[in-house]
């Protein structure tokens, strides 16, 4: 009889396994009574796979690595991804909100409000965009945004007169809504809509800071198969598209990717695995920045890897372009595509030098730098994780070192990232499945759920 990948009963097995082979019985005995679990000398296959494991880890640190720039990059990666501190271990519900919107929750962002403190934006199956506070519980602000339902959410903060949000909607339109929220009354006004963003389900949002007095630009994902790039102008009240690209499946999750000078997440120029060439891109008419180009990773059903979009121009005055740099594997080894998950949902942590990634088969994946050029790789995976028929990919970080994931049966598990351990499960919307969920880097969770309701957690 197999093993479930959870690391927490292997490693048991596991020890138990060395423990009974060495005849060391009494040990063995307590360990079972400790546990309430039996040892079974029939469900690992080797002689010894505690004493396999040690062996291949041991090799590996012989090994002579110097001059080896990719091991030394991948290592530094892990043993920061080993020192980010293990957090809480049990969250505490603080508010339940009912009302906010009639049905659905489908997705949630964070907002800081000056003055204030945290508030929580949630879009519905109602259509309405809605803000809720996050120490009372109270909701600040609702509006109807979209004919259909809000999907998606992404927020540019910092903006003077108020953060920016943008809604992705069921039928194809994104909104530009501007969170007016330490205004008396607060209020989330209507910008601007792109009714002829996608052909349908706006999945996917993000943005690209830019420099001071630069027009910010809104990258959205759709079930169209494309990932389309916008020009947005607050002040004109103005969203545009700019131009699409085919990414061959649903695009699931969208990220824009930090540069982080030194840091666990820094890059060069050339990451990950060539593109395809020419090609690969849409080009348009338009004016983006120079270098650095913004770039974004996107999640797309069915893949075996993580696309890297590049928005770039040739020289001064040229025409703009989004197109494919590089794929990322999900895999050890970059360039196997033989793998039977794909991501689903992404989420930075705090520090932006790792990426949660939810995927499709029960697991969560920690990427980092996994060579000299930056291209990322899995530097840990997180099992264990339960999944519904119709599964919700919510994955985000609770403070700088717990990821939580959406599981089966409206619960959200939590993980110390530094350990690969669940240190706790939450049952937030217990039978209704969670839709959403979304981490504060003062460690507290908000989830949403097919119930209408949104939970607090600290």
């Amino acid at each position: 009889m197999s093993l479930p990948l959870d690391p927490d009963i292997r490693a048991l097995a596991s020890v138990m396994q060395y423990l009974a082979d060495h005849g060391w019985s009494k040990a063995l005995a307590a360990l079972e009574s400790e546990t309430g679990t039996s040892y079974d000398a029939g469900r690992l296959p080797l002689g010894s796979h505690l004493l396999d494991l040690v062996c291949h880890e041991v090799i590996a640190e012989s090994e002579d690595r110097t001059g080896d720039a990719d091991w030394a990059a991948r290592r530094a990666a892990t043993r920061a991804l080993d020192a980010l501190p293990l957090g809480p271990a049990l969250f505490e519900p603080t508010q339940v909100v009912q009302g906010a919107h009639a049905g659905c929750v489908a997705c949630l962002a964070m907002v800081c409000i000056p003055g204030k403190g945290a508030a929580v934006l949630s879009g519905g199956a109602d259509g309405c965009l809605a803000a809720t506070e996050v120490a009372t519980g109270a909701v600040l602000a609702s509006s109807s945004v979209a004919g259909s339902g809000v999907l998606s959410l992404a927020v540019l903060p910092d903006q003077e007169a108020g953060p920016l949000v943008a809604a992705g909607c069921m039928d194809g339109a994104v909104v530009l809504v501007r969170a007016e929220l330490a205004a008396s009354p607060p209020s989330l006004p209507i910008l601007a809509t792109c009714a002829g963003a996608h052909r349908k389900y706006v999945t996917a949002l993000a943005w690209a800071p830019q420099p001071a007095g630069a027009a910010p630009l809104l990258l959205s994902g759709s079930w169209d198969e494309s990932a389309a790039l916008h020009a947005t102008d607050p002040e004109a009240h103005t969203l545009s598209t700019l131009c699409r690209l085919p990414c061959d499946g649903h695009v699931e999750g969208l990220v824009f990717w930090p540069r982080i000078s030194g840091g666990a997440a820094g890059r060069g120029a050339g990451v990950g695995t060539p593109g395809r060439g020419p090609g690969d891109g849409a080009t348009v008419q338009g004016d983006v920045d120079d270098p650095p180009a913004p770039r974004f990773l996107a999640a797309v059903r069915g893949s075996t890897v993580l696309l890297e979009l590049v928005v770039e121009r040739s020289g001064p005055g040229a025409d703009s372009m989004l197109r494919i740099a590089n794929r990322h594997g999900l895999n050890e080894d970059p360039d196997d595509p033989h793998l039977s998950f794909s991501a689903r949902g992404l989420a930075w942590s705090p520090c932006g030098g790792f990426l949660a990634v939810a995927t499709d088969a029960g697991r969560v994946l920690l990427m980092g730098p996994g060579d000299a050029a930056g291209a990322l790789r899995p530097l840990r995976r997180l099992f264990g994780l339960p999944l519904d028929r119709f599964q919700n990919w919510g994955v985000g970080w609770a403070g700088a070192g717990v990821v939580c994931a959406a599981g089966a049966g409206g619960a959200v598990h939590a993980f110390h990232a530094a350990t690969g351990k669940c240190v706790g499960v939450l049952r937030a919307h217990t039978p209704a499945a969670v839709r959403a969920l979304v981490g504060m880097e003062d460690g507290q969770l908000a989830t949403s759920s097919f119930d209408g309701s949104i939970r607090l957690f600290a």
